[in-house]
């Protein structure tokens, strides 16, 4: 069953049977609290072009379940915008016309646009029944969305979003096997000819999460699929220097590194 048909059966069914439940005379009605599973997992996000380094602001949404055929299949949503409203309407989940990729979660992002810093009101939609009204503050680069009860067939996990500041590089080299490993190392000791400490205060970044212990966490959106050695750094350089170094780990003739590599300005 479609998961949004799923969560309106489970919600109808619910309310069915407290309808069915009676209350003797003289007796108090209980406290009854029905609750349902999340269906997908929404983030606040700001994804950047690769070719421009353009961040546009929106939401990152994923199905809390994960075995769908393949990676492309999307979720369908809408958007309407105005005085001060955003309501975001989450409908299906659609299968691509030619499947890629192993099995996984529906994902999207879905764009809000470049909103001027004040607060708006967010309503995040399920089909025709389920509504999540909250606030999401807008200022400074810096985004927070607060609800004023539970959400409904949503997690929403990352509810405080930092924007990356310009010149910053972050990335990820692979190191399937032990082989990749001094050349991986070797790479990071070198970029740091191009680039300096990143310093930025503990929080979430879209691409990434600093902890409060200056460990770097991938979001899922870009996150390696296996092992590998990741770093956010700040571009000291000119970015074709960096590009340079970039291409001639990547096409070592003796041990090759798979490196993906962004900076404000765009994928390298």
């Amino acid at each position: 069953m479609p998961t949004l048909r799923r969560l309106t059966f489970l919600l109808f069914f619910s309310t069915l049977f407290l309808g069915a439940c009676s209350v003797r005379p003289g007796e108090t009605e209980p406290d009854v609290v029905v609750t349902l599973p999340p269906e997908f997992i929404v983030d606040l996000y700001e994804q950047r072009e690769a070719a421009t380094g353009q961040a546009t602001f929106g939401l990152w949404v994923e199905t809390v379940k994960t075995d769908y055929p393949a990676v492309n299949y999307r979720i369908v949503s809408q958007v309407e915008s105005g005085a001060g409203q955003l309501r975001v309407r989450l409908n299906e989940v659609a299968e691509p016309d030619q499947p890629d990729g192993a099995p996984g979660p529906a994902r999207t992002f879905i764009p809000l646009g470049a909103l001027a810093d004040g607060t708006y009101n967010l309503s995040i939609q399920l089909g025709e029944t389920l509504f999540n009204e909250g606030v999401l503050t807008v200022g400074q680069g810096h985004y927070e969305l607060v609800f004023s009860e539970a959400t409904v067939g949503i997690d929403v996990q990352n509810r405080v979003l930092n924007t990356i500041p310009d010149g910053s590089v972050w990335g990820y080299v692979l190191t399937p096997t032990e082989i990749q490993q001094p050349a991986a190392n070797a790479f990071l000791l070198n970029i740091k000819n191009f680039t300096e400490e990143a310093g930025l205060p503990a929080g979430f970044y879209g691409y990434f999460t600093v902890a409060g212990t200056g460990q770097v966490f991938f979001h899922r959106s870009v996150a390696p699929g296996g092992a590998a050695q990741l770093f956010v750094r700040r571009l000291s350089a000119d970015p074709n220097a960096l590009r340079g170094l970039l291409n001639t780990y990547r096409n070592d003739a003796q041990t090759p590194l798979t490196i993906r590599c962004w900076w404000t300005g765009g994928e390298l």
